[in-house]
């Protein structure tokens, strides 16, 4: 993590919403934390994968050999990944924990949630 700049809290914030603390049936059988997804390129490579339901049925998700493969493919993915680069982590507190950062992570989520609205028969973000 330290290896390319995202600060441990961020990681672990991440992986623990993620995984369900690391119990989800994707982190226990396929090492994956993060919920990334077997691209083309991956299984082009060899990568293996594990088939699992989330946005559609039946989807390839990333199987790693350990844990700490899975945390160096997310930052590796964090980093190199366009949607994600432009991404900043000096607005974080320097005062905030893991534990602080997880909670208000849970609760800005909560919020968002609280926001959807149905407009007609699609949701809408606000």
């Amino acid at each position: 993590m330290r290896m390319y700049g995202i600060p441990a809290s961020v990681i672990l914030a991440q992986a623990i919403l993620e995984s369900s603390n690391g119990q989800s049936q994707l982190s226990r059988e396929c090492n994956n934390h993060f919920g990334i997804k077997a691209t083309a390129s991956w299984l082009k490579n060899g990568g293996e994968y594990g088939v699992y339901t989330d946005d559609r049925p039946n989807e390839k998700f990333c199987k790693y050999k350990s844990v700490g493969d899975s945390y160096e493919h997310h930052s590796q993915f964090l980093k190199q990944n366009k949607r994600y680069a432009p991404v900043s982590y000096t607005h974080l507190r320097a005062h905030e924990t893991g534990r602080n950062l997880v909670c208000r992570l849970l609760l800005e989520k909560k919020k968002k949630k609280k926001k959807k609205t149905k407009k007609g028969s699609r949701e809408v973000n606000r």
